[in-house]
């Protein structure tokens, strides 16, 4: 089992047609994860080059997103964008699931997570937020760093349609989808 924390810090600004601008930023919404393993991959050899060329593994896990992040209603009002906010002022539960399969020095990832969002104090709602990805990697190993790993994916997210005062808010809900290019390092592991 692992339990993963995550605390993010938000910069956020915007411009309007008068030429004035907002700009918010801010410690964003505490989440606290945990993942149980389904399937590890088997080590079957001492040495890298005696275990086994295929390997997979799967996690499932769930947690809670805590509202530690500043929610200010006025942010809502006359905004295309309800959320530009740092937190949302809600208690929210996650479950998520990852996939991953390797076979020599590459691998597949794939994750989904389903965010059940609940109405905050000031009675807004966000919408229920499906979030999924997939990776494709590589790694190379070197001597001065242990592992470094090279990746390219796609992820997207799926909103469900927002509720202020339990009324639907329009164009809330949508769907975007995410190109992802980056690299991981890992030193000494």
């Amino acid at each position: 089992m692992s339990i993963t924390a995550i605390l993010p810090y938000h910069f956020h600004n915007r411009n309007f047609i008068d030429g004035s601008s907002q700009n918010i930023d801010g410690l964003g919404d505490l989440s606290i994860l945990a993942f149980y393993s389904l399937i590890t991959p088997k080590m079957d050899g001492l040495y890298a080059n005696q275990q086994t060329k295929f390997k997979h593994m799967l996690e499932i896990g769930g947690g809670v997103k805590i509202p530690t992040g500043a929610y200010d209603r006025a942010n809502n009002e006359g905004s295309v964008n309800p959320s530009f906010q740092v937190g949302t002022g809600s208690w929210d539960y996650v479950l998520a699931a990852n996939y991953s399969i390797g076979y020599e020095n590459w691998g597949l990832g794939v994750l989904a997570n389903y965010t059940i969002k609940t109405e905050n104090n000031a009675q807004y709602h966000f919408g229920d937020q499906f979030t999924y990805g997939v990776n494709l990697s590589k790694v190379y190993n070197t001597i001065k760093i242990d592992k470094i790993i090279p990746y390219a994916g796609l992820a997207g997210e799926v909103y469900a349609e927002n509720k202020n005062y339990g009324l639907p808010v329009a164009d809330t809900q949508g769907n975007v989808l995410f190109a992802r290019l980056g690299s991981e390092i890992s030193f000494g592991k």
